[in-house]
């Protein structure tokens, strides 16, 4: 994000790059534990599996393809489904007053909006901006920006070539 971010800035003359990054909790540790407790970590388990399957994948791209290829195959809307589908199964993880699924999504779209909210208080009427953040955020965070009255969303991919296969 930051090569990116400030060569892109550089090539465009722009005297300004704007981190909207905040910090966050993730706690995982909690909705293992109550898994595990439940007998349903097998459940975490494939999630896992499916999540070290995504890190397998990318790193097989960045071996064979150039860094757009990388970036264009992050930002296809089935990749993003898919990595974002993560998230909605850990709502089962709880009873009862006991709920750290909920608390770790929770956590999670709280970051979300908090980034949404910095992107749209530095923005001003007529403004463009380019956001850089990791695949994981970005079902959020368009949905966040695309419910904002005068915001405009452009894919992604309409900048990003698939690069040498």
């Amino acid at each position: 994000m930051v090569q990116l971010g400030f060569r892109l800035a550089r090539a465009r003359n722009l005297d300004r790059v704007h981190g909207v990054d905040v910090a966050g909790e993730f706690p995982f540790e909690p909705v293992v534990e109550w898994a595990k407790r439940h007998g349903r970590a097998g459940e975490i388990d494939e999630m896992m599996a499916t999540a070290t399957a995504e890190v397998a994948h990318i790193s097989e791209l960045q071996r064979r393809t150039s860094t757009g290829g990388v970036l264009r195959d992050l930002n296809e809307p089935d990749r993003i489904a898919r990595n974002h589908a993560f998230c909605p199964p850990l709502l089962r993880m709880g009873s009862g007053d006991d709920q750290p699924g909920a608390a770790l999504l929770a956590a999670w779209y709280e970051r979300n909006l908090a980034i949404c909210a910095r992107i749209l208080q530095i923005l001003q009427p007529g403004d463009k901006a380019v956001v850089f953040f990791g695949q994981n955020h970005i079902h959020l965070l368009r949905q966040c920006l695309i419910e904002q009255p005068g915001v405009d969303v452009v894919d992604a991919l309409a900048y990003l070539d698939s690069g040498p296969a």
